[in-house]
């Protein structure tokens, strides 16, 4: 759960390399001050003590997407992955729209053969084979995990690298930001009563449970300028 304060880091080892820290600022071999995230105001610690993947999970317009959105933005410079730019590549390749029943019946089929962590071990593979050729060290942010199967998946495949943040925010709040979005063309003239169907699409309906096996739960119920404050409380560094 996210307390809105930085967690409490210690037999952490410091960096010696990175600089020097001043008043939540590092100065990185004289290059000159940098704003950080109030974690570092506390303690600069080796590499190897850093989450490296983050998983994003919790129901549409909860948020996911603007997390994932501040990790890129900020220090952390985290690159995305998205379950549902997977979906929509194959939706586009067969030339179908990238409509939500499209997407969720494409889930679903190949799941029938499978199994329901399939998507979850392409995004693997797509991290680990990443073109950028990112650093090691660069911080991953997946988004839209709705299954407890691919959860398995990805704490297998990272280990103590990987950490599960759940985004919540109540139905009505949701709904209007899922209308504003500019993410899919239904979205914008969507009813309520279809909203709530969209919930109960068959690749969604496992979201509750994965939500359950979160790390980190944020309540996005304020403001955006809110939610960024949250999301630089993050503990990314784990207990070594």
């Amino acid at each position: 759960m996210i307390t809105g304060r930085p967690p409490q880091v210690s037999n952490m080892s410091v960096n010696d390399s990175a600089g020097t820290i001043e008043e939540g600022r590092l100065d990185v071999n004289g290059a000159g001050g940098l704003d950080l995230c109030p974690i570092f105001r506390y303690v600069v610690v080796t590499l190897e003590n850093f989450t490296r993947v983050i998983g994003l999970c919790g129901k549409t317009g909860a948020g996911k997407d603007e997390v994932a959105k501040y990790l890129q933005s900020t220090l952390w410079e985290a690159l995305i992955y998205k379950h549902s730019g997977v979906l929509r590549e194959m939706l586009e390749m067969n030339e179908r729209p990238a409509e939500a029943q499209n997407m969720s019946n494409l889930f679903e089929a190949i799941a029938g053969q499978l199994g329901y962590a399939w998507l979850a071990r392409v995004v693997i593979r797509n991290v680990r084979d990443d073109p950028r050729n990112p650093s090691p060290e660069r911080l991953r942010t997946i988004v839209g995990i709705r299954n407890t199967d691919e959860v398995i998946a990805y704490r297998e495949a990272f280990g103590d690298d990987f950490r599960l943040v759940a985004v919540h925010a109540d139905e009505m709040l949701r709904y209007p930001r899922v209308r504003n979005r500019d993410e899919r063309a239904e979205e914008q003239d969507m009813t309520f009563e279809a909203f709530q169907r969209f919930g109960q699409l068959g690749a969604n309906t496992g979201e509750s449970a994965v939500i359950d096996m979160a790390d980190d739960l944020i309540i996005n119920h304020a403001t955006l300028e809110k939610l960024h404050e949250i999301v630089r409380y993050l503990p990314l560094v784990r207990d070594p």
